[in-house]
């Protein structure tokens, strides 16, 4: 007889679910630990990795055996699943057997199904694939106010636009501009400097006879870029706001997609990272977007770690192993002594990758992070834009 199935769900409310009955949680602690176990599936985790992430820097002299309260607790609530929560030398670890499922790994290799009908000509297979995880309700983590969840949190949206993006090519791919136009609309008031998405509402309401709305769309775009970063749509959309003006009847084609509707692979999926969306960007170039530097160079927003722990956080084009920012000299030094500054070690971590991000976007998402992290405020970090109001000012950026 097969034992209980679990389920693991964090892109919406958590919860987990053992043969489809909810387990009951006592407090918000274990929940935290339910959440971060469930992000860290089949990773061993210590004592320590654990106590930070229920706590921070801010842990009581009691989080140890707070913690093995906690799995205790878990354990508990998990009934004849307990057996999922092992301990190994230093801590636990979060096993899933076969009939068990987390939500955002399940999404994710439906993505990695959904991209290969994608790519044989079939959108139809590909929704399928996707099902009804890709359907956004909510915001992931729900439930959990813990500043430790913070990217784990930014991590899930990107995947769950990710969804959004691909069912929004497929939507293109099958000729449903009416929704596609919908689509794109809600994922730009979520994501506004996707510009792929921008590429794809233009064309839809193009075809649809709307050039009117397409136009204005455009417009809407190069304001917003000004605004924020004061530069131009890049060139793709350039190009594709002058061939809506000279109405090129390419535009008003429709994309060639083949008869059959039925899915054409078995190649099983593979794990993937939360980044990876080189194939719907290929199909999505179709309708005008298509930028080749998108897709040839890595680009990142990094944070440097200071000896005193203040940071700046940069973007960098190219992801060199050898680029540390532009960060303002005179500030750091400031800081420290001319002995310090003798012997001075600092840290790079890359808080967000991608393939296919423009440079505006990555801008976009420098500018994000700054903000999250607070790295302008001077009592922080060290950027000295965009402005805290609280000193560090400038221009200077990743």
């Amino acid at each position: 007889m097969a034992g209980p199935g679990v389920s693991w769900c964090v892109l919406e409310r958590v919860s987990v679910l053992v043969d489809d009955v909810p387990a009951v949680f006592v407090g918000r602690r274990q929940l935290e630990l339910a959440a971060y176990l469930a992000l860290h599936p089949r990773t061993p985790l210590t004592s320590d990795a654990l106590q930070h992430a229920l706590w921070g820097d801010t842990r009581p002299r009691t989080a140890k055996n707070s913690v093995q309260r906690f799995v205790s607790d878990l354990r508990r609530a998990l009934g004849p699943a307990a057996d999922r929560l092992h301990t190994t030398d230093d801590g636990y670890q979060l096993l899933l057997h076969p009939a068990d499922g987390v939500d955002w790994l399940d999404l994710r290799e439906d993505l990695k199904s959904a991209r290969v009908h994608l790519a044989a000509g079939d959108p139809w297979s590909a929704v399928a694939a996707m099902g009804t995880r890709a359907h956004r309700r909510g915001e992931p983590l729900a439930g959990l106010h813990s500043d430790t969840f913070m990217d784990e949190r930014r991590s899930l949206v990107d995947l769950l636009d990710e969804a959004a993006e691909l069912a929004l090519t497929c939507r293109v791919q099958m000729g449903e501009d009416e929704g596609a136009v919908a689509d794109a609309e809600r994922l730009l008031a979520r994501r506004p400097f996707r510009e792929p998405v921008w590429a794809v509402l233009i064309s839809a309401l193009h075809r649809l006879g709307r050039t009117g709305e397409a136009l204005h769309a455009h417009r809407r775009l190069t304001q917003l870029l000004s605004e924020e970063f004061g530069q131009a749509p890049s060139r793709p959309l350039q190009d594709l706001h002058v061939r809506v003006l000279r109405d090129d009847p390419e535009l008003r084609e429709r994309p060639q997609i083949p008869t059959a509707t039925k899915p054409r692979s078995t190649i099983p999926p593979k794990r993937t990272s939360f980044h990876g969306r080189r194939d719907e960007l290929s199909t999505i170039a179709s309708t005008g977007a298509h930028d080749p530097a998108m897709v040839t160079t890595m680009k990142c927003v990094y944070r440097i770690t200071y000896p005193n722990g203040k940071i700046y956080i940069g973007a960098d084009l190219t992801a060199s192993v050898n680029y540390f920012g532009s960060a303002a000299s005179e500030l750091i030094a400031s800081d420290f002594s001319p002995e310090e500054l003798r012997d001075f070690t600092i840290r790079r971590e890359v808080l967000w990758w991608s393939e296919v991000a423009t440079d505006t976007e990555v801008r976009a998402k420098e500018l994000e992070l700054i903000r999250l992290h607070r790295s302008s405020d001077p009592e922080v970090g060290y950027n000295r834009w965009p402005s805290s109001g609280r000193g560090n000012e400038g221009t200077s950026r990743g």
